[in-house]
Order: C-alpha cells, then structure tokens, then sequence
C-alpha cells in the first residue's frame, strides 16, 4: 500500500512539474512499476531547470530507448551542455533535430546562428588552449600560455583550478623559474 501511494504521489507530481517532489516519491520505489524511468526522467527535468546541463544528460540517458519524449529532452539537455561550454555549433547540431513546438529551439537555434556569423572565432574558444595575444609576437623565453598547458589550464578554467596549476606543475617537475613566471 505504502508503494502504491508514493507512486501516485510521484506521478502527481511529474503531471504538475514539481520535479523535485517525483523524485522524492519515486527514487525509494526503484523496482516498483516503471519508477525507475519516471525517477530519471524527473531527474532530467529538474536538472534542466536548474541549468545543470550535464546531469540532466545523464539522467535522460538512462531513460530506456523510446520512452516518452526523453529523447528530446536529451537532444535538448546535450545541446544546453554544449552552448554553455561555448560550443556552438554542437549546441546547433544538437537542437537541430528538435521541432519548433519543444521548448525553445528555434529561439535557441537563431541565437547560434548568429554568434557564429558575428564572432565565429569564439566558438569553441573555451575547449582551446590559451591563444596568445597578436601583439605580443616578441616574447622573450617561454610563453606563459605554453608553460600553463601541461597543467590543463585553458581559457575555460575556473579560478580554483588555476589557483591549484602550481601544485600540478610541481607534481610534473616543471615549476621552475619559468613556471613560477608564467603562473604569477
């Protein structure tokens, strides 16, 4: 009986969207019914509303072939994932196969198509490694950029994981003057 409510509970709540409230009631019912895939897919949802791109494409992802419209949700989510990791034409690519009456594709797919008209060079700029800045042609010794990359800093790096690149260029042997230089 206790099942049968949290279930009803949980389907209630995926009907009136309260995300967070489904999977309370459906993440202790794994086994029971279809649970499993209403909990995942109320995963997803929450995931999406919080802008949590790639947790929502990992919940989606262990949504079974076919059901619902976890498929585009997906789509959806994978596409939220790239643009947010600047990445455009993926995010393009992504929401490409989405009709316009889900969500907010075509609004999104526009957007893109115009940054990478305007700025096509941003796009995928923060997967790159440091870009050296045109006007500094006449560095003497090595280029800083070139010293942070064995550490995995790149334009996309949070504060934190540049603040650690020291410990990282020690581990590796290469915190010399030169790695001290470029680190400061």
């Amino acid at each position: 009986m206790r099942k049968r409510r949290g279930y009803s509970k949980g389907r209630i709540a995926i009907r009136d969207e309260r995300w967070a409230t489904a999977v309370e009631a459906f993440e202790p019912l794994v086994g029971f019914k279809d649970a499993e895939p209403f909990c995942h897919y109320a995963k997803g949802r929450a995931a999406v509303e919080a802008d949590d791109w790639a947790a929502a494409v990992d919940a989606f992802a262990k949504l079974p072939d076919g059901w619902k419209d976890g498929h585009q949700w997906q789509a959806y989510a994978r596409g939220g994932c790239y643009e947010a990791s600047g990445e455009w034409r993926a995010a393009l690519d992504a929401y490409q196969p989405l009709t316009d009456g889900f969500q907010d594709p075509a609004k999104r797919r526009k957007r893109l198509k115009q940054l990478i008209q305007v700025v096509p060079w941003l796009d995928g700029l923060t997967r790159a490694h440091l870009v050296r800045d045109p006007a500094s042609r006449h560095w003497n010794g090595s280029f800083p950029y070139d010293v942070l990359l064995p550490a995995g800093i790149t334009p996309d790096s949070p504060e934190q994981d540049v603040k650690n690149a020291s410990f990282v260029l020690l581990e590796k042997g290469l915190m010399n003057p030169e790695g001290r230089l470029a680190w400061d």
